[in-house]
C-alpha cells in the first residue's frame, strides 16, 4: 500500500498494475499548466516561480525571501537569525510540582558557540547533529574576545 491506500500488491505478494482511461474536458485543459518547448531544451512553465535555467543574468530572489520566507539584506540580519538549540519537554504532572522561582531547565550561554551534546555513535543527538552551530558562533570563532550580547528566544507551546 502506498500513502494514498492504493493497493499495488495482492495477498500473494504479486505486483498488480491497473490501467484506467482518463478523460478530460477542454475547459479543464485551459486552466492546466503546460510546458512549452524552448530553444536549447529549456522549458517555460506557465507560472511565476524562479526557474533554474542557464542565463546571463540571475533572477532576483528578494534577498532569499522567495526561497526561505525570510529576507537577509546583509550579514548583520543573517547573524541575528535564531537557531534551534535545545528541546525541553516537561509533563503537566512534573510541571505542577514546581514552585514559583524554581528552575525547570538550564543551559549554558557561551559567546564562542553552543555547548552541543552530540551524543555517541550508539545514541546520537539528532537535534545537535543536524542543527549544529549557526552563523554567529562560526563568525565568532575567528575572534578571541567577546563584546556585545547573546540573545535567546524560549518558545512554549500554545496548547498547554
Amino acid at each position: 500500500w502506498n500513502d494514498d491506500a492504493d493497493p499495488f500488491v495482492n495477498q500473494k505478494g504479486d505486483w498488480i498494475f491497473l490501467e484506467t482511461k482518463v478523460t478530460t474536458l477542454e475547459s479543464q485543459l485551459e486552466d492546466a499548466m503546460l510546458a512549452v518547448h524552448q530553444i536549447g531544451d529549456n522549458r517555460f512553465v506557465g507560472c511565476s516561480e524562479s526557474l533554474l535555467n542557464p542565463t546571463t543574468s540571475v533572477p532576483s530572489t528578494s534577498h532569499g525571501s522567495y526561497q526561505f520566507g525570510e529576507s537577509f539584506n546583509d550579514l548583520k540580519d543573517y547573524t541575528r537569525r535564531y537557531q534551534p538549540y535545545a528541546v525541553a519537554s516537561i509533563s503537566k504532572a512534573t510541571y505542577k510540582k514546581f514552585s514559583p522561582g524554581d528552575v525547570m531547565f538550564r543551559f549554558p550561554v557561551l559567546p564562542q558557540g553552543l555547548d552541543l551534546e552530540v551524543g555517541t555513535s550508539e545514541n546520537p543527538s539528532l537535534l545537535a547533529n543536524f542543527g549544529r552551530d549557526g552563523p554567529i558562533p562560526l563568525l565568532l570563532s575567528g575572534y578571541r574576545y567577546f563584546r556585545g550580547s547573546v540573545r535567546f528566544r524560549i518558545l512554549f507551546p500554545d496548547n498547554q
